[in-house]
């Protein structure tokens, strides 16, 4: 436990230099030409959320903000592209209205818009892959049954054999995959294009099958990007037992594991819902590289 602890210290130190006004220039490790664009994919106010301390197995007061950021990332890479998670659906309203789950989600901008503007339209899209299968990754799957789509074989059982009270599995969204004829399904890391330089790697623990993602670029270094991994920065500071998961001790391994290769890489942990983070990243059209 020791060990687990002195990771997230480090970690933790890491992630909130990277915070303080812009993202720092790291080691160039990748290929010219290859790009990263931030999607706005959603927002969900958790404010007075009564459910937030049972989800996250801490209170609410202990973040700076009670909320979780909801990006997609679009990679392209040599011509090629990789849309990381669909979000929340096109439809939800861009103000903030209460849900059924007990919190305020609100979509500023459509991600269909969002990638038709970079002229990177579904139809031009190479991959979709997905963290994992709760219903704020995969809002906007109707877009992509056709494009070649990366999950965990462990995550896809997961979520076709979760019950009513599985939090995060909503079979409205996830049974559209039964339709997608490009569904690969991965049974360990994944070199996405075969050069190393963008990688899907398993992590479960929140879920059977959750899955990160590593992206080395030429001019700004190595991105992690965590998924639901971990939630928020104070969670590396402070590490917390999260009821919800669905196996605490994979969730620990994995989240050492992302530290690990946050540090091998010489990259920045992307903690992909944490509101205060994402203040500081640079959104499309702008973009990484």
């Amino acid at each position: 436990m020791n060990t687990i602890l002195g990771k997230f210290a480090y970690a933790a130190r890491l992630v909130l230099v990277s915070t303080v006004a812009v993202w720092p220039m790291v080691g160039v490790t990748g290929d010219e030409g290859t790009r990263l664009y931030v999607l706005d994919c959603g927002y969900m106010d958790m404010e007075d959320w009564q459910g937030f301390q049972t989800f996250y197995g801490f209170s609410e007061s202990a973040v700076a903000v009670p909320a979780q950021a909801n990006p997609c990332f679009l990679i392209i890479h040599k011509g090629r592209s990789l849309l990381w998670d669909a979000g929340l659906a096109d439809m939800t309203p861009s103000t903030p209205v209460q849900t059924e789950y007990g919190v305020k989600f609100s979509l500023k901008s459509k991600l269909l818009d969002q990638l038709s503007a970079l002229n990177y339209p579904p139809r031009k899209i190479d991959y979709l892959a997905l963290s994992h299968l709760h219903f704020d990754h995969i809002g906007n799957l109707e877009y992509f049954v056709n494009v070649k789509t990366l999950i965990q074989r462990d995550e896809w059982n997961a979520a076709r054999q979760a019950g009513p009270n599985d939090i995060g599995y909503n079979k409205k969204f996830h049974s559209q995959l039964d339709d997608f004829t490009q569904l690969i399904l991965l049974d360990n890391d994944l070199d996405v294009f075969g050069d190393g330089k963008v990688r899907i790697v398993r992590t479960p623990g929140h879920t059977p099958g959750h899955q990160s993602l590593l992206v080395h670029l030429k001019q700004y270094g190595s991105i992690v990007i965590s998924g639901d991994a971990i939630h928020f920065l104070e969670e590396l500071s402070t590490p917390a037992e999260t009821p919800t998961n669905a196996d605490s001790v994979e969730h620990n391994a994995a989240l050492g594991q992302l530290i690990e290769m946050t540090r091998d890489a010489n990259a920045e942990l992307w903690i992909q819902h944490d509101p205060v983070q994402n203040k500081g990243r640079r959104y499309a059209p702008d973009f990484y590289e």
